[in-house]
């Protein structure tokens, strides 16, 4: 998968350290080398199940296209509201996240 000109050679499915919610994390070829790419989730002060997550739709503005195009994960119809972003919470297909993982 390529985002903004970057190829996405694997998925990193996480846990947050605070609650231990999941956290995804996309990782690129940048000259050769894998590099981070960037953490498409959010963490907040509320536990969430294993399969659940809100995605960061304010530094990822692609990121709901991108689980859409990859079927990983769908839309729950909440949100969370931080400063002036609402974050929509995702039921994560997690067997489709670790497909991408080498």
């Amino acid at each position: 998968m390529k985002i903004r000109g970057y190829e996405i050679v694997d998925i990193r499915v996480n846990k947050y350290s605070i609650n231990n919610n999941t956290a995804v994390e996309f990782l690129c070829l940048d000259g050769g080398i894998t590099s981070p790419f960037a953490v498409v989730t959010v963490n907040f002060d509320e536990v969430l199940p294993k399969d659940m997550a809100y995605l960061d739709t304010n530094n990822c503005p692609w990121v709901v296209d991108i689980f859409k195009q990859y079927n990983l994960g769908e839309p729950m119809g909440v949100f969370r509201t931080s400063g002036f972003c609402k974050y929509p919470l995702y039921k994560l297909n997690l067997k489709e996240l670790e497909k991408f993982g080498y």
